[in-house]
């Protein structure tokens, strides 16, 4: 029997249902941390990626992380297909700079595409963990092998706009000086952004923000980079 702890406001999602299908002995509970447990060691923060992203852009992501580092095995499943991030006209760079530094800061991430693959993840976790904490084992793996960085979210602006074309380090800070935050500056209108950076290059990047993708089964998921990516002069 595999046991999992469910956060109360997890229950409206599917991976509860999966989860007593696939034979776990669900308790729910107001959980201190995480959406998911399945030891005193082990928190689980699942969020889709529409939700991940508008975490990115709000900047609730790396409050929810602070805490989940609390707990030595913290596991955040980003739950979806990559094709919502063309969906959400957000930065495939960006995307990668949030995950990068989300493992700097010592968390594992994993993805999975359905509710029914993060249920199977959660038991398959609660499983290994409960029958090694059986066993009186420890597990190999606790965390990686790195010292925990302190919260950051300035650099992590920074790096989300500095994956956007023609966009530097000492423009990203320019840009945060001037709009305070990522979501006024992904929210401003061409001409605002072409005011900062120049006609032809804020051109560029509100239409890298902008890009209405439409995509299907057959083709392949257009790049959101076919521009040229060069610093600003």
């Amino acid at each position: 029997m595999v046991w999992v702890w469910v956060d109360y406001r997890e229950e409206r999602s599917d991976v509860p249902k999966f989860l007593k299908l696939l034979g776990a002995y669900i308790i729910t509970d107001n959980l201190p941390v995480g959406d998911y447990s399945v030891s005193k060691d082990v928190a689980i923060e699942r969020k889709t990626i529409n939700d991940f992203i508008s975490s990115i852009i709000e900047g609730r992501l790396f409050d929810q992380i602070d805490r989940l580092r609390k707990v030595p095995r913290p596991y955040l499943v980003i739950e979806g297909t990559y094709s919502e991030v063309y969906k959400r006209k957000f930065s495939e760079n960006a995307f990668w700079a949030a995950i990068i530094s989300l493992t700097e800061y010592g968390i594992f991430v994993v993805h999975t595409n359905s509710a029914e693959e993060t249920a199977k993840f959660i038991y398959n976790l609660g499983r290994r963990v409960q029958e090694s904490e059986k066993r009186g084992e420890i597990p190999k793996v606790l965390r990686p092998n790195i010292k925990k960085k302190k919260r950051d979210e300035y650099g992590v602006a920074i790096s989300i706009l500095t994956s956007l074309p023609h966009i530097g380090d000492k423009k990203a800070k320019e840009i945060l000086r001037k709009f305070g935050s990522l979501r006024r500056f992904f929210n401003a209108k061409q001409q605002d952004i072409e005011a900062l950076l120049g006609e032809k290059r804020g051109r560029d990047v509100y239409r890298v923000i902008n890009y209405e993708f439409k995509l299907s089964k057959d083709k392949k998921q257009p790049s959101l980079f076919d521009l040229d990516q060069g610093e600003e002069e």
